[in-house]
């Protein structure tokens, strides 16, 4: 009889596989810890550790179950692999996040020319397509490829 496996392989745990991933507890509440007090936290260490599985499977996990001290537990989670072309990848993954209105904006050339053009943009895009009592984690892989 063969038994199956909850470990991925190679891959990082993604988020559905987040009933099988058990995150090292101090190392998911520094995060929700710092996450709490800043607007901006990097997570940074050698490859292969586990940092895109903690933030893929672990971490979203823990938010929408309410564990970010003083946030709403409804989050929207952009994660995004900047290929090698950083603009690129972060129009595909808004228009893979937030798919199907009618905007102008929602097309992906006139989003990433928006973009390119209007510093306010992405902010002002999130506020349009975002429900009002949600908050959204950018989550940017691969920085050192």
């Amino acid at each position: 009889m063969i038994t199956p496996s909850f470990f991925p392989g190679k891959r990082p745990y993604r988020r559905e596989d987040s009933v099988f991933f058990f995150p090292v507890p101090s190392q998911l509440s520094g995060l929700l810890d710092r996450l709490a007090l800043h607007q901006c936290v990097f997570l940074v260490g050698p490859e292969g550790i586990g940092k895109t599985s903690l933030m893929e499977a672990g971490l979203p996990d823990a938010m929408e179950q309410g564990l970010l001290f003083g946030a709403t537990p409804m989050w929207t989670f952009l994660s995004l692999d900047l290929m090698a072309n950083p603009l690129d990848g972060l129009v595909d993954a808004l228009m893979r996040t937030f798919p199907g209105s009618e905007h102008r904006l929602d097309t992906k050339d006139g989003l990433k020319s928006t973009l390119l053009h209007d510093r306010m943009a992405l902010r002002d895009h999130l506020l349009r397509v975002m429900p009002r009592d949600h908050n959204i984690l950018i989550m940017i892989d691969d920085l050192d490829k």
